[in-house]
């Protein structure tokens, strides 16, 4: 596996439900700065299919539309032990299962990195499509420098 391939950003979300893009969103800034240093994959909503994809990654960063029960637009990053309670503590819905049973199907295989993250952002909306709400179109940029971060701290942490 090449350095690039040890870090891997997963954008997740369904593009025709407004705000629920985010993460795929996110995915596709950082391919257009194109300064970050890891695999960037447009994950959809295909959950557990992309854990062949995961496997023998040094680092998982998942990018995606999350119930912060915070204001719409607010970013959060959470890594290791934290992203884990995070998704322990949620009720979840259809998609938020997606995300916990890929991360329980990496665990049980024992492909689960010790680095793992998660930049969520409260939507506004999820909706029919209509693209990114006001408030998830102002937090993109703050997601993304937020995703780029976290892995260029990875990537320092293991050189």
């Amino acid at each position: 596996m090449n350095d690039r391939n040890e870090f891997v950003v997963v954008g997740l979300g369904n593009v025709l439900m407004s705000d629920e893009a985010i993460g795929v969103r996110l995915v596709e800034a950082l391919s257009a700065r194109g300064d970050v240093d890891a695999e960037l994959i447009d994950g959809g909503t295909v959950g557990l299919q992309l854990l062949p994809r995961l496997e023998e990654r040094r680092g998982v960063l998942f990018a995606d539309a999350a119930r912060l029960n915070a204001p719409s637009g607010t970013v959060r990053a959470m890594e290791g032990a934290e992203l884990d309670a995070f998704l322990s503590g949620q009720a979840p819905t259809a998609h938020d299962v997606g995300l916990h049973d890929l991360i329980t199907a990496m665990r049980l295989s024992g492909t689960l990195p010790d680095l793992r993250g998660l930049v969520g952002v409260q939507p506004q909306t999820i909706e029919s499509w209509g693209g990114l709400s006001d408030a998830l179109t102002a937090a993109l940029p703050r997601a993304v420098t937020a995703a780029a971060a976290i892995v260029t701290k990875w990537r320092n942490s293991v050189i």
